[in-house]
């Protein structure tokens, strides 16, 4: 009658989304009976409450046979009694808890869960620079196999988009349009594979997609598109325009009573665009303090000025330069080393905090970081690796313990 679709604990018991609900067997509780059913054939209704989410959940599922749905783990099963079908609260950290009592056919239970027991990652720190390790693997190998992309600008990004995704951004990958999310948007739109990466080791989408990168059909374009893709936040590119957009989303959710965060990542070249500092000024104005920007100041850009003396390409802002202008336009200045992640976390948490004032984040990076010929080269900002290259980024960012990750 009903099939096993579900036996990961992280996603079973993150269910109800908006399409599926959570049926368990009390009188065989082992993971492989696990079951679910689809919302529009469910004896089912789910309740959002803007200040709590509440999910209902049907007991007494007697009497229907809703679709079925193929598995190759999956057996049949008998006719579900009014009595067989319970439910479980939703413990991100210890996995299934104790049972709720049956009621009779029919009734339902309110669960209330609570904004951080659904929104927090399971991700421990120690685990957030393999992470990061991982997503950089898997940028290589999709701008390789695409044969186009940026590589540069991604690396330098990556490890303060792995802080925000596993510590930091209150988000449900199975529901990528919770509407009391915390927001991100990449403005620097170009380093889109860094931001792909990061949300398929997240499990908004399967790692194997980020094959398809830069593919005509493909869902994760050369840069982020918010119509094909969920967990996209905003569709950027064009420079400069994504922090006004951020802008707009801090200052609505104001005015619609939310209280998510809205978090933008700009490039230090990008800040060369004067809307960026129009934006700036605009937030301030409104003292947008559920806004915090995080520039990624890798310290070069694709096209710039060279240093007279070393011939080389100068940084587009000075020491010290970035952080007295974003303190002049009366923001809260933070300034934190971008790859060591957990000084990111501290940062990003901190800057939430701020009261009164919009917040801003400088990241130090190192623009190519974690392939050393790539490392502080501006021609990586977009030049595709050779197999030889590729093989050898490889090797540089491989897990210490030898897993090399996929494929």
């Amino acid at each position: 009658m009903l099939n096993v679709v579900a036996r990961d604990e992280a996603t079973a018991y993150r269910l109800p989304g908006r399409d599926w609900y959570l049926c368990i067997d009390p009188e065989n509780s082992a993971a492989a009976n696990l079951t679910v059913f689809p919302e529009e054939s469910a004896p089912v209704r789910h309740l959002h409450d803007a200040q709590e989410e509440m999910i209902y959940v049907v007991t007494g599922a007697a009497g229907w046979s809703p679709r079925t749905k193929s598995s190759s783990s999956s057996r049949a099963r008998q006719p579900t009694s009014p009595q067989a079908c319970g439910m479980r609260r939703c413990r991100p950290d210890r996995g299934r808890s104790g049972w709720f009592a049956p009621s009779p056919p029919h009734d339902w239970y309110r669960v209330p869960m609570s904004r951080s027991a659904t929104a927090m990652p399971d991700a421990a720190p120690d685990d957030l620079p393999a992470r990061a390790r991982e997503a950089r693997r898997e940028i290589v190998k999709a701008v390789a196999q695409a044969k186009g992309g940026h590589l540069g600008g991604p690396l330098s990004a990556v490890d303060v988009l792995t802080a925000l995704y596993f510590r930091v951004l209150r988000i449900r990958p199975a529901q990528p349009d919770w509407p009391d999310r915390d927001r991100f948007i990449l403005s620097k739109g170009h380093s889109s594979i860094a931001l792909y990466a990061v949300l398929a080791l997240r499990g908004f989408f399967p790692i194997a997609e980020l094959r398809t990168f830069d593919a005509i059909d493909s869902r994760l374009q050369g840069h982020p598109d918010m119509t094909v893709l969920p967990g996209l936040d905003m569709s950027t590119g064009s420079l400069g325009l994504g922090l006004g957009a951020g802008v707009g989303m801090a200052l609505g959710a104001r005015l619609a009573g939310h209280r998510f965060t809205t978090f933008v990542m700009v490039g230090d070249g990008e800040c060369n665009e004067g809307i960026v500092w129009e934006s700036a000024h605009v937030a301030e104005r409104y003292r947008l303090d559920n806004l915090v920007v995080i520039v990624d100041q890798n310290r070069l850009q694709q096209f710039g000025w060279r240093n007279p003396e070393t011939g080389r390409r100068s940084p587009p802002y000075a020491d010290g330069q970035l952080r007295d202008r974003w303190a002049a336009f009366g923001w809260r200045v933070t300034e934190v080393d971008g790859h060591d992640v957990a000084a990111v976390v501290d940062a990003l948490r901190a800057a939430q905090e701020a009261e009164g004032t919009p917040a801003v984040v400088i990241a130090h990076t190192v623009k190519g970081k974690g392939v050393s010929f790539m490392e502080g080269e501006y021609l990586w900002h977009s030049r595709v690796p050779t197999h030889d290259e590729l093989r050898k980024a490889l090797d540089e960012l491989a897990d210490p313990v030898g897993q090399a990750g996929g494929s």
